[in-house]
């Protein structure tokens, strides 16, 4: 792992919380693909709140969306694209409850949306503890700095050069 000084630390699944910005981006790739070149623009950002948690935001300057399709996101099954199944932003839901968290979903004024999620951010003596429960917490929940979400490790199943 990498730590960046003053950075928070942050207890998370990091398998659940890499599939969960995946999706978060691919959505927002999609949103932009029918606007043109110069336009098509996606953005991840993070940042803290309150010195408490983490804020992880997904941007994209995608088509201007009415206020009725941005309720209905919070249905399952609901979806704007044409081949969609709308279970991409039910299965981010159920992963950030896991995390005692919640998606949050913007219009931005231009056009394009804004989906963001925190992260409850942790002490090194907390992550400490909780790294000695072991079978109290899901395999794979550990203590990442929030730029360290993705890795670009090869999986088992991908073959080397």
């Amino acid at each position: 792992g990498c730590q960046f000084a003053g950075t928070p630390l942050v207890w998370m699944d990091r398998v659940q919380i890499q599939q969960l910005v995946i999706n978060l981006v691919m959505n927002a790739l999609d949103a932009v693909g029918e606007s043109s070149p110069a336009t098509r623009n996606v953005t991840v950002r993070t940042s803290l709140q309150h010195e408490r948690s983490v804020v992880v935001s997904i941007e994209n300057d995608g088509s201007r969306l009415t206020s009725d399709q941005v309720s209905r996101m919070r249905e399952a099954f609901y979806t704007t694209k044409p081949a969609g199944l709308g279970l991409g932003l039910a299965i981010c839901r159920e992963i950030l409850r896991a995390h005692r968290s919640d998606l949050r979903a913007e219009r931005r004024p231009a056009g394009g949306m804004i989906f963001s999620f925190p992260l409850r951010s942790t002490t090194r003596a907390n992550a400490s503890t909780r790294a000695g429960r072991g079978a109290e917490h899901k395999r794979g929940a550990r203590v990442v700095t929030p730029r360290m979400i993705a890795s670009s490790r090869p999986k088992r199943s991908e073959r080397r050069a």
